[in-house]
């Protein structure tokens, strides 16, 4: 398990790049000698890339910032005053109190935080304006304040006719199981624990069960888009055989953490170590959201950090 972590990695594999299809090709082969039978789901993607880092000033002060995936560019150097506006989400999950940057009365682009985190996200929905995200001692400075003063600048690219790729076990049980985890990465990050933890998990399991179907998503973190293509091209008669889908994310380190669907809750309880944090209301941002909005009962393992 540990040396399959190691070897995908190496290096980050943001979805749709050559460097995520080469992760893809070692998963196959290494399903195939566990002796699994592979089918590929290839799907049209938009992916994303920073050409030149963000930069930004508040009141003519550097400040730290990070980019937001799939938002547009500045032509030169934005400037603006800062406006409060209705707040955003992203992952259908993570709400964020969201500036607009106004030269007159035209918005030019978007500043995003929280009082509490920060870390990469994307805009769901992909946007031609730039969004530029900053720390939770950022936010306590422009807070209740007017008139501040921007200056902005970011330089990125969609990337169009890009592919990404599902990597889907055979079986044609009436009843199945499926075991899923993601193998892309965010931007700039090896994703040793999130999510090659998960898909360490996987193998180990692939190695002794051949009944379970088992499914790598691609593109977890852009919003789910392997997860949900997959379950979009679903028949409802297919998505009836699904008797239960099992999520794997990020279980390299930490307390072991499940959510399952309020239904299986007591047998999961009687299966799991008292230790074991359990919530039996499902929600996003995960990749059995999808299964579960369609009415797949879910179990999704996870840990927090100590």
């Amino acid at each position: 398990m540990l040396k399959l972590i190691k070897e995908i990695s190496k290096k980050s594999r943001v979805a749709g790049t050559e460097q995520c299809n080469k992760v893809r090709d070692i998963l196959i082969k290494k399903l195939e000698s566990l002796g699994h039978q592979i089918e590929i789901q290839k799907l049209p993607f938009i992916g994303w890339e920073v050409i030149v880092k963000p930069k930004l000033k508040i009141n003519n002060k550097n400040i730290e910032v990070l980019p937001v995936i799939w938002s547009g560019s500045t032509k030169g150097i934005l400037k603006g005053i800062l406006k409060e506006t209705s707040s955003i989400k992203t992952f259908e999950a993570y709400k964020w109190i969201r500036y607009k940057i106004v030269d007159g009365i035209k918005t030019k682009g978007y500043v995003i935080t929280r009082p509490d985190i920060i870390w990469l996200q994307l805009i769901d929905q992909k946007s031609k304006l730039p969004y530029f995200m900053v720390h939770p001692k950022t936010y306590k400075k422009i807070k209740d304040k007017k008139n501040i003063k921007i200056e902005a600048s970011i330089k990125s690219k969609f990337i169009k006719n890009q592919f990404i790729y599902n990597i889907i076990t055979k079986n044609n049980s009436k009843k199945k199981i499926i075991v899923c985890a993601y193998y892309d990465s965010i931007l700039n990050a090896p994703g040793a624990n999130d999510n090659a933890s998960g898909v360490g998990a996987l193998m180990e399991i692939a190695k002794t069960n051949k009944n379970i179907q088992y499914i790598l998503f691609s593109a977890e973190e852009f919003n789910k888009y392997g997860s949900y293509s997959y379950v979009r091209l679903l028949k409802k008669e297919q998505l009836k055989k699904i008797k239960l889908l099992i999520n794997i994310d990020m279980v390299g380190c930490g307390k072991p953490f499940c959510i399952c669907s309020k239904k299986i809750q007591n047998t999961i309880k009687k299966i799991l170590p008292k230790t074991t944090q359990i919530i039996t209301h499902p929600s996003p941002p995960f990749d059995y959201w999808p299964f579960y909005k369609k009415g797949v009962d879910v179990v999704f393992f996870w840990s927090v950090s100590l």
